[in-house]
């Protein structure tokens, strides 16, 4: 006998029966990620604010990109923590300090994100002030113009708000979609036969006969006759 098992072709009827026999599977998964989500979404996060200086630089575009790339050096850091009195390293400022021109013009925009608006906007203020010094010692470049400081904002709003709908509804995506994966996982794995066509496909022979489903009934008190149910039949005794 020919034990080698056929892949099984999958349908839309037969995709459905699997969801009805695992669907508790399917059910906790989703739940389980869903809560997992709305656990993280609760969870506090530091607000973080961003304030923003313009400057323009007055050269061509490739001496500007040079240029740009000195903002962020030490060179420039360095004075910066000094004049406010700041308690970092310069790597750590480099990280809080982003650079970009404007749709390629010589417009450069100094960002800053930290934790207190007031301290980002102080920063983006003395970075292109100190740039500004630097590079005219550096590499004797003086033709820069500070087009606007960055301002206080008496009512900032955090860059990162929290998005608590959105994850809960990407653990929920997550839940269903590892859950339909673990319901057809296991009834890959369940070796057991639903059907005349699957016993035909496996193992190779007709199917001679099938046995209906024994259903349980509570015994009635003494006295009375006591009936068994068996295969859907009734037996007096």
């Amino acid at each position: 006998m020919d034990n080698t098992r056929i892949p099984k072709e999958i349908n839309i009827r037969e995709i459905l029966l699997v969801l009805r026999r695992r669907w508790m599977i399917l059910f906790f998964v989703a739940l389980l990620c869903t809560g997992l989500g709305g656990l993280y979404a609760n969870k506090p996060d530091t607000p973080l604010y961003q304030a923003t200086a313009r400057i323009i630089i007055h050269s061509n575009t490739d001496f500007i990109n040079t240029l740009k790339v000195v903002i962020r050096e030490p060179a420039v850091l360095q004075k910066v923590l000094v004049e406010l009195n700041l308690d970092r390293s310069p790597g750590a400022l480099r990280s809080q300090i982003s650079v970009s021109s404007v749709d390629n013009t010589q417009v450069v925009l100094v960002s800053v994100t930290d934790r207190d608006q007031a301290l980002a906007a102080d920063i983006a203020n003395s970075t292109v002030k100190q740039y500004k010094a630097t590079i005219a010692s550096l590499l004797n470049f003086s033709d820069i113009t500070i087009l606007s400081e960055a301002k206080k904002d008496p009512a900032p709003q955090p860059i990162n708000p929290p998005a608590r709908n959105r994850m809960i509804l990407i653990g929920l995506i997550a839940g269903l979609v590892i859950g339909l994966a673990a319901a057809f996982f296991r009834d890959t794995m369940d070796e057991a036969f639903r059907s005349e066509k699957r016993v035909k496909e496996v193992l190779g022979m007709p199917v001679l006969g099938q046995v209906s489903p024994i259903k349980r009934v509570k015994l009635p008190s003494k006295g009375h006759q006591r009936v068994h149910m068996t295969r859907g039949e009734s037996i007096g005794s």
